[in-house]
């Protein structure tokens, strides 16, 4: 299986030495004169990364945030075990019990797609590729040195414009942070301000630009040449500002009762995990890990959180999607097909749900003929986990119809049958107040 991004031993370096550059010389010497070569572009950067560093020459960290009362910023740690035994749906037995569902809408399991490095020219194709798939929620994880053409404008077709990530995120989609750099050039003597500077920054830059923006997702990026893979620290400096992190296990599926929020499964290599039918000789871990798995109640991935992410897919018709990438067309498929079972979110909102469920306490204040009124806290930091919780409540026989408040503002309400039992779905946030469900009135 391949090793996790923040991987505990053997831990890779901070940063990129000096000596970095001697070797890239000496494999781009060895380069054919013409095509791409990776260690002749990072020689051919290394001016303007160095001037592009030394705006920011007198660059401090910026203080992590601490929650007010005890709250938790995240749940930083590496889960070694369950965090609660994981169930199928849960169906309170009493009129007036209440529960926090697993996943929004009371879905068995979560899925959620990305799309790293900006892009920006194919922006147009994902949104109807989108479109065609029922409204697929994509984010976008921005590397944010050049947007605008700020350091290279030749390049600015792929970075894009602030106003057309706006312009993507009024369309309800999402945006996260990729880093500022892409460690194009991670060398401290070059002037590179470091791990910090590119989780910090990057959030700032994307808060700054995005007016509504709150960047609370960050994805490492991977070196493109051997001798700038400096993941080392990444984990140590994303706690201090982020609420999660994706990683780059290879494996799409996190269980939803362990999933490690700063080391978030995902691949972009797709085909193995979408396969018709499993052929003998299929190494364990792709056999395991079937993004079907986490419907089969049969199955450890049962009730799990599949992620996916591509690149560039280097073609601009939405409609060749089926046939360029027909791997990925089969996951938008699976997405589509299965929406009363999953819950198709984006990335940032799967991973604040998680761990305001993980830590969520739900309790009855009372139960009268006029309503049901309950309690639901969670440890996280409102100001930053902010992200309605699915609660299930147990409705009186006698309530045909109800409807629900928090702290005196409706809320999101529906109603479900189950073995002859009504329940409600409340959709409502942590620690903002009272929760009232009440039938309606004829």
């Amino acid at each position: 299986m391949p090793g996790a991004l923040f991987a505990q031993s053997p831990v890779p370096p901070v940063a990129a030495p000096l000596s970095a550059w001697t070797e890239i010389e000496a494999e781009a010497a060895k380069a054919p004169p013409t095509g791409y070569n990776a260690y002749k572009a990072a020689l051919a950067s290394r001016p303007m990364w160095k001037n592009y560093f030394a705006t920011y020459a007198n660059w401090t960290a910026p203080a992590p945030r601490v929650p007010a009362d005890g709250r938790l910023p995240n749940l930083s740690e590496k889960p070694r075990q369950p965090r609660f035994p994981l169930t199928p749906r849960v169906w309170p037995a009493k009129p007036g019990e209440a529960s926090v569902c697993l996943w929004e809408d009371d879905k068995v399991a979560a899925v959620s797609f990305g799309i790293d490095d900006n892009n920006a020219m194919e922006v147009p194709m994902w949104l109807e590729i989108s479109r065609t798939y029922g409204g697929i929620p994509i984010t976008w994880n921005l590397i944010t040195s050049n947007i605008d053409g700020v350091i290279d404008r030749g390049r600015v077709g792929s970075a894009g414009t602030w106003t057309l990530w706006k312009s993507v995120l009024d369309q309800g989609y999402q945006i996260q942070s990729h880093s500022v750099s892409h460690v194009g050039n991670p060398v401290l003597e070059d002037g590179w301000p470091g791990p910090d500077w590119e989780a910090a920054e990057s959030m700032r830059q994307l808060d700054t630009n995005l007016p509504g923006q709150h960047t609370k997702v960050f994805v490492p990026p991977g070196a493109s040449i051997k001798f700038f893979a400096v993941s080392g620290a990444w984990r140590a400096s994303v706690v201090k500002y982020y609420a999660s992190a994706r990683g780059s296990s290879g494996i799409p599926i996190n269980p939803a009762n362990q999933t490690d929020y700063f080391d978030i499964r995902t691949t972009a290599n797709i085909g193995p995990f979408v396969a018709d039918e499993v052929t003998p000789g299929t190494p364990a871990w792709i056999a395991n890990n079937q993004l079907k798995s986490i419907l089969d109640p049969a199955h450890k991935n049962y009730r799990g959180w599949a992620t996916f992410f591509t690149h560039a897919l280097n073609f601009k018709d939405a409609a060749l999607l089926t046939t360029k990438d027909p791997a990925l067309a089969k996951v938008f498929d699976f997405y589509n097909k299965n929406r009363d079972q999953l819950w198709v979110g984006q990335f940032a909102n799967v991973a604040l749900y998680g761990q305001q469920r993980d830590t969520a306490t739900i309790k009855i204040l009372r139960t009268d003929a006029s309503g049901i009124a309950l309690d639901l806290t969670s440890r996280m930091d409102p100001e930053v986990f902010d992200y309605p919780l699915t609660v299930k409540v147990r409705l009186p026989d006698a309530w045909a119809a109800v409807a629900a408040s928090q702290a005196g503002s409706p809320v999101p309400c529906s109603v479900v049958r189950n073995d002859g039992a009504t329940y409600a779905l409340v959709k409502a946030r942590p620690d903002r107040g009272e929760i009232l469900v009440a039938p309606k009135k004829n």
